[in-house]
């Protein structure tokens, strides 16, 4: 690591603070491996819209990083977290970075862990095999164990 300026940019919640990743002058870093392909200058830690304050997604003029990897095929000038487990780009809905086929970025329902696009259900990245016109969520539990139950 250069002995010059070091920013703790944050990306991982721990109980004592956010942790992840850092950068010097000249190398980007995620718990201590180098980024290799990361651009210092114009690197930045992706914020959550409405979760936790980061993400463990970083962003620079070339690519979208998630922890210490790229990740292939996400557009980084449309790239945006829609929560911790959702994200997506002009190209599509992407879950824990599984694009889900089918689904239009431009057109889509979002309700707890299910999204709904173009007659297509997924619950997480499992396609549902459910009547789209008919299913709704009904109720949505969530305990402070970070738990969720959903009821459809």
């Amino acid at each position: 690591m250069n002995s010059g300026k070091v920013e703790f940019l944050g990306g991982v919640g721990t109980l004592i603070g956010e942790d992840g990743y850092i950068k010097d002058d000249k190398s980007v870093y995620f718990l201590g491996e180098k980024l290799e392909s990361a651009d210092a200058k114009t690197f930045t830690v992706l914020k959550a819209k409405n979760t936790r304050q980061y993400s463990s997604y970083g962003k620079d003029k070339n690519h979208i990083y998630f922890q210490d990897k790229i990740f292939d095929g996400a557009d980084s000038k449309t790239f945006e977290i829609l929560d911790d487990e959702y994200t997506k780009d002009k190209n599509g809905i992407y879950y824990n970075n599984i694009r889900l086929a089918g689904i239009d970025p431009n057109n889509f329902k979002k309700e707890g862990n299910f999204i709904k696009s173009n007659g297509i259900i997924y619950e997480n990245e499992e396609k549902l095999d459910y009547d789209y016109e008919t299913f709704s969520l009904l109720k949505r539990y969530t305990t402070g164990n970070s738990c969720d139950y959903n009821i459809y």
